[in-house]
């Protein structure tokens, strides 16, 4: 819309969850008429690339400022200010005492002041989005500091030229007008293929063709040079290519046979940010593309990408879709044949069913309605083609079961705009789907009132009303809870409000949550556990709702309100607040009853029985740390948005607690001003006592946001491993002691929000493991574990169900052919203990001191 209102500059100061392809055309298309898109890097003082900023052709910038407690005889204004985003994306830096946004805000300031420039210049043709980029980031003030002017500011490294911390340097928008108005305006460089973050496996394919765009409209001549580096931030350079003129399409065919490839590593117990960094993108390769014109003025483009050549992915893997996919996959046998297919849904509201070829089954992908909004139709944007109208997005996971009562599974998924589809397995949409939530009517909305259409949140399928058919369970972001039928049928009571007593009527709040469904309690009901993102009891709280299914009622006890550090949106909007995560449930002790698990944000929440009983203390501080643990930076773990799950990892056939999180030391970096280390510990608890497992915590290395393990043997050696990733790019392996599989952690290049699912895709009988990313990439590795084992937990919420309980039994599939050595054929059951219940088938820190000995943290009724 602003590219076709004439604008040349819109500040995005957003951190999106849902990258579809109407996004990247967006991008795209501004750029194609000279406006540019300003994006903020995030504001988490970690490598993750935030979205929309990390698209193709957007902007990239993040803040800095002075040293000190003001600007007034600062030592330097090139120092750290730690709620930015760093990393290979990084383009460039501003001044402001603000987070990413205020950077946002300052280089969106000074396109528009040099479009004005330009304008009062007449020049001819009109100054381009690409030149733009090229002044900004060839007149910027080099941050390169040496170690004694780095110490003396406290700031994290720099180094000459782009680096990782800072860019390209701190904008200077005088050098920029001088650059202009004396004519040296740079050559446009635009790497058009690859994408930022693409991967290739240099095994199976190991040309990479670059394409790019090379104009030198204001000169006579134009000469460039390509080069490639190892690494997010290579100081060495090869030179690959050479030219002269300009470019529009293909540039160059780069071979890359003879690359040594970087095998990926686990951090060490000692490693800070910097070597994170590093470590993380050892296995990649930036692009340098150089141009220069007749005057010797230089234009400069870099993109980094991801090389693979693990003889452990799946023929076919990895493969880019057309979108992001927040979504994790989810494993079922669809067509009978005993083998997984995998379910995928996009931001761009596909849902596409695969096999382990990569191909997809007949009559998939599918997709959600095109968005209704008027003002489409007659948009240039859209009437020329080149924007795809927006449909319904999803980023919340799929379910797969028989809702229908036709023998057959469907599969459900939720929608951003609000509704719940159901489609059978030949593409057609089910009878009375879509379903579409309540919604709140716009005038309730307040500072107090927040809330939104859609679901945010994973369905889960369970048999609510006890009629033998499966329903469909969902939190809304309107705060009420659904439950559907077959037909798209409002079930009993539901739709039903969920709000604590000190928050009805006073404020309102979204359900991002996923709901766990099992029979909790033994009384042949089953229970639904939610929270939301209220702030109960002035605040200070997070809440969990416990509802019986068949009536729609609270459960005994229930709401439950848990103090944690922050049950407000001081640390993350929407994401971080309140009760974002899903509760998970196992039957620790065999009675019948299930035990729970339930994270909050920023809590150290314990084991409890149903009715809210003690069922093992668990620790959370450095102390009570396992020998033989990897971290150092961490004198606490946290909850954060993550989701827990249960496996047996010591083989004594009680479910262990898994559950991953930060440290307060990340918290109390991102309101600091200096070079500030920490780590994200990964913890697993003995379910029968309630200590760290021998070699717990693990450290991964960024942030975990909706996302759980997958619990299977993947090393072949019949003890199950945690596979575990995070927004660092790496998906991890490890055991009950904490040992990393052989062959394992894997790289992606990429960020990932999605949960690993494990199951046997190809059919050879062993474990598969499979993983989506938000830049668009689905991953498939072969595993050394038998495919007929008792897997722990499948995927993100368990099962295909999304149920959120271990007690919920997961088919077995067949080993390998002539193999006799796992467990069974095909049948269905198995649950890790298999005990009990059973299913069917089928901002602002004010608290700093206090996070540094945040600990002891508990439930309160």
């Amino acid at each position: 819309y602003a590219a076709d209102q004439g604008a040349v500059a819109i500040s995005q100061a957003l951190g999106a969850m849902s990258v579809p392809d109407v996004a990247r055309a967006a991008v795209a298309y501004a750029y194609d008429h000279d406006m540019l898109v300003v994006g903020a890097a995030g504001d988490e003082n970690q490598y993750h690339h935030n979205f929309p900023s990390a698209i193709d052709d957007a902007l990239f910038v993040k803040s800095v400022k002075y040293a000190g407690a003001s600007p007034s005889g600062t030592y330097s204004f090139f120092n750290t200010i730690n709620c930015n985003n760093y990393g290979p994306r990084l383009v460039l830096s501003a001044s402001s005492d603000a987070c990413a946004t205020g950077a946002t805000a300052r280089i969106t300031g000074m396109v528009g002041l040099l479009h004005s420039v330009a304008r009062d210049l007449a020049l001819d043709p009109p100054l381009a989005a690409g030149e733009v980029t090229q002044l900004l980031t060839g007149t910027a003030d080099d941050i390169w500091l040496s170690e004694e002017e780095r110490a003396q500011a406290s700031a994290y490294p720099s180094a000459e030229g782009w680096d990782g911390f800072h860019g390209y340097g701190r904008a200077n928008l005088a050098r920029a007008v001088d650059a202009l108005v004396a004519g040296r305006i740079p050559p446009v460089v635009r790497i058009t293929a690859p994408r930022w973050f693409d991967a290739q496996d240099i095994a199976r394919d190991p040309l990479l063709v670059v394409d790019a765009e090379i104009t030198a409209a204001r000169s006579s001549a134009v000469t460039w040079t390509l080069e490639v580096g190892r690494g997010g931030d290579p100081r060495e350079w090869e030179e690959v290519a050479s030219g002269t003129g300009e470019v529009d399409g293909a540039l160059a065919t780069v071979d890359l046979s003879d690359w040594s490839l970087s095998e990926p590593t686990e951090p060490t117990a000692e490693e800070d940010v910097v070597t994170r960094l590093q470590r993380a993108h050892q296995g990649g390769l930036t692009l340098r593309l150089r141009a220069t014109d007749a005057a010797g003025v230089v234009g400069e483009a870099r993109k980094y990408i991801e090389l693979t050549g693990d003889p452990d992915l799946l023929p076919g893997f990895p493969r880019r879709l057309e979108s992001s996919a927040e979504a994790s996959p989810i494993l079922a046998d669809l067509d009978g044949d005993g083998v997984f297919e995998i379910v995928l849904a996009t931001s761009s509201g596909e849902v596409t069913v695969m096999r382990g070829d990569g191909e997809t089954l007949p009559g998939f992908p599918v997709s959600t309605a095109a968005m209704e909004r008027p003002w489409f139709a007659a948009a240039p944007a859209y009437t020329s083609g080149a924007v795809p109208p927006p449909r319904e997005s999803i980023v919340a996971t799929p379910a797969v079961g028989d809702i229908d009562g036709d023998g057959q599974p469907e599969i459900v998924a939720g929608t951003l705009e609000g509704r719940l589809w159901a489609w059978h397995l030949d593409g057609r949409v089910v009878d009375g789907f879509p379903y579409t939530q309540l919604g709140r009517d716009p005038a309730v909305l307040d500072s107090t009132h927040i809330f939104d259409r859609g679901f945010m949140g994973a369905p889960a399928l369970a048999d609510v009303d006890g009629d033998g058919v499966l329903d469909v369970v969902a939190g809304g972001g309107d705060q009420y809870l659904y439950v559907v039928d077959g037909r798209g049928q409002d079930v009993g009571p539901y739709p039903v409000e969920l709000c604590h007593p000190t928050v009805c009527d006073v404020a309102g709040a979204r359900i991002i949550a996923s709901p766990t469904v099992a029979d909790i309690d033994g009384d042949g009901d089953i229970a639904i556990l939610l929270g939301t993102n209220e702030g109960a009891n002035g605040g200070t709280d997070s809440v969990t709702h416990g509802i019986d299914g068949p009536t729609g009622q609270p459960l005994p006890g229930f709401p439950w309100t848990t103090q944690g550090l922050i049950a407000q949106a001081l640390l993350l909007p929407v994401i971080g607040e309140g009760h974002p995560a899903s509760v998970a449930v196992a039957d620790l002790d065999h009675d019948g009853d299930l035990e729970i698990l339930d994270p909050i944000m920023l809590g150290q929440t314990d084991l409890v029985h149903h009715d809210g009983a003690l069922a093992a203390d668990l620790s959370y501080v450095e102390p009570d740390y396992a020998e033989g643990n990897n971290v150092t930076l961490a004198p606490s773990l946290l909850q954060l948005s993550t989701q827990p799950a249960f496996g047996d990892l010591d083989g004594d056939g009680v479910p262990d607690a898994v559950i991953g999180g930060t440290s307060p030391l990340w918290v109390a970096s991102i309101a600091a001003s200096s070079w500030m280390d920490a780590q994200h510990p990964v913890a697993a608890w003995s379910g029968a006592t309630g200590e760290y497992l021998p070699g717990w915590p693990r450290q991964i290395e960024d942030l975990q946001f909706l996302m759980a393990p997958a619990i299977a043997d993947v090393s072949g050696d019949g003890r199950p491993e945690v596979i575990y990733a995070s927004a660092g790019k790496l998906v991890h392996a490890w055991d009950g002691e904490g040992v990393e599989a052989p062959g394992w952690p894997k790289a992606t290049g990429q960020w990932i929000l999605g949960s690993p699912a494990v199951g046997d895709v190809d059919g050879d009988g062993w474990l598969d493991v499979v993983l989506t990313t938000r830049d668009g990439y689905v991953w498939a590795w072969r595993t050394a574990g038998r495919a007929d084992q008792v897997v722990q937990w499948q995927s993100a919420f368990h099962d295909a169900r999304n149920t959120g309980s271990y007690e919920t039994p997961l088919p077995i599939q067949d080993g390998p052919p002539g193999d006799d050595g796992g467990t069974g054929g095909a049948t269905a059951g198995g649950c890790g203990a298999c005990g009990g219940a059973s299913g069917e088938t089928g901002a602002a820190l004010l608290l700093l001191p206090g996070l540094l000995s945040l600990a002891g943290i508990r439930r309160r009724r």
